[in-house]
């Protein structure tokens, strides 16, 4: 059964190859509270969409699980309070961590931010310092030197903690990665700072370069040793546990830092008010993106850069943007899409570029927008309403 005539926001993505992209999305009209979520498709081979709606589950985070000889590919998605979805064109199937949330009438671990796949193993990570790793039937911590002591109850009920005045355990841990199993990093929060985390022979240690920011996002370095993580106002770490870490940090860039991704050299980064390069030592925001706009997710593989905001899907493949709207959603004079000079009106409606002054006006859908002299670089038109 897939829900209709209701408009959607993304809330997590992941790329599955240069021309597939798979999204998790929340219903705009229904309350907030409710437990549903759209997992989406999206083929840019044939620009079809596949949905499956799940009424009891809310995905915060999802992640690819690449198709083998032996195996399909299976997507993994991950609700706040433990619920891990697999799914694959085969079949759909559940599992739930179990000290996860509220699950536990006499304890709470925290809930999840995070679920990954590194080489083939599955973890997740969540709000009280906990790792877990998948096992053959059941999800295990792998947090040891991370978690923190459990938050005891004395056997209350679930639905009466959240009207309980409690300190929530403090130690958010936001992203796991790693080049390999041998040498894991985890980063995030606690009440003294960021930090960058990594395992070695079984133990979690907190590396002594501290930031005041929270830290969001690991990003695994081309170099196969190093990692890029970033956070909030701006921060960039580069480095590694052995040789230590520097802040690339541009002291006039406040923005919330997301996620990041190296492609064709340059490392891109999804922020809160849209997408950065960073190329030669300099952070240059891009135009393709309306300024303001908050992007989640930013992802490559060797030919195609994928983009996510809470609207649209931007793919580009190093010459020209591709700017996908969902057919679920209708387009509001408030919303923005950007195209690049010379590609095809995707809407009937009024454009302007911030290129030229006083340069709103209509096109139809195909038409080509035009190029206009400009100090701006590559020209871009957008969206301004139907009338």
């Amino acid at each position: 059964m897939k829900l209709k005539n209701l408009n959607v926001s993304y809330i997590a993505g992941c790329l599955i190859d240069d021309d597939m992209f798979y999204v998790a999305s929340t219903f705009d009209s229904l309350d907030s509270e409710i437990e549903c979520s759209r997992m989406s498709f999206y083929d840019h081979l044939d620009g079809q969409w596949h949905d499956h709606d799940n009424f009891e589950f809310k995905s915060i985070s999802v992640a690819l699980v690449p198709k083998t000889e032996s195996t399909r590919r299976t997507m993994l998605s991950v609700s706040l309070d433990g619920q891990i979805e697999f799914y694959s064109s085969q079949k759909i199937t559940y599992e739930k961590i179990e000290d996860v949330g509220f699950s536990n009438p006499d304890f709470f671990y925290g809930t999840l931010n995070k679920i990954r796949n590194i080489q083939s193993s599955f973890y997740t990570c969540g709000s009280a310092g906990q790792i877990y790793k998948k096992a053959e039937k059941e999800w295990l911590h792998d947090d040891l030197g991370l978690l923190l002591p459990k938050v005891e109850y004395q056997k209350i009920k679930p639905e009466e903690i959240l009207n309980l005045d409690y300190e929530e355990p403090s130690r958010e841990i936001y992203d796991i990665n790693g080049h390999n199993l041998n040498c894991l990093y985890a980063c995030g929060e606690d009440q003294e700072g960021g930090f960058v985390a990594c395992k070695t022979e079984g133990k979690w240690e907190i590396n002594d370069k501290r930031t005041p920011s929270g830290l969001h996002h690991i990003c695994l370095c081309p170099d196969g040793v190093n990692i890029i993580v970033v956070g909030d106002y701006g921060t960039v770490f580069y480095g590694n546990n052995e040789s230590g870490f520097i802040n690339l940090k541009d002291i006039s860039i406040n923005d919330s830092f997301y996620q990041s991704c190296y492609f064709k050299e340059d490392l891109y980064i999804a922020a809160s008010t849209g997408l950065y390069k960073y190329s030669n030592s300099k952070y240059e925001i891009l135009e393709i993106i309306p300024y303001g706009t908050e992007v989640s997710t930013v992802e490559s593989t060797n030919n195609v850069l994928w983009v996510l905001t809470d609207k649209v899907i931007y793919r580009f493949n190093g010459k020209k943007w591709d700017v996908i709207l969902n057919p679920d959603n209708t387009l509001e004079e408030d919303f923005l899409s950007s195209m690049k000079a010379g590609q095809k009106c995707p809407h009937t409606g009024y454009w302007f570029t911030v290129a030229k002054e006083n340069s709103r006006q209509y096109f139809k859908q195909e038409d080509i927008f035009p190029d206009v002299k400009s100090d701006w670089g590559d020209v871009y038109w957008q969206f301004d309403g139907e009338e």
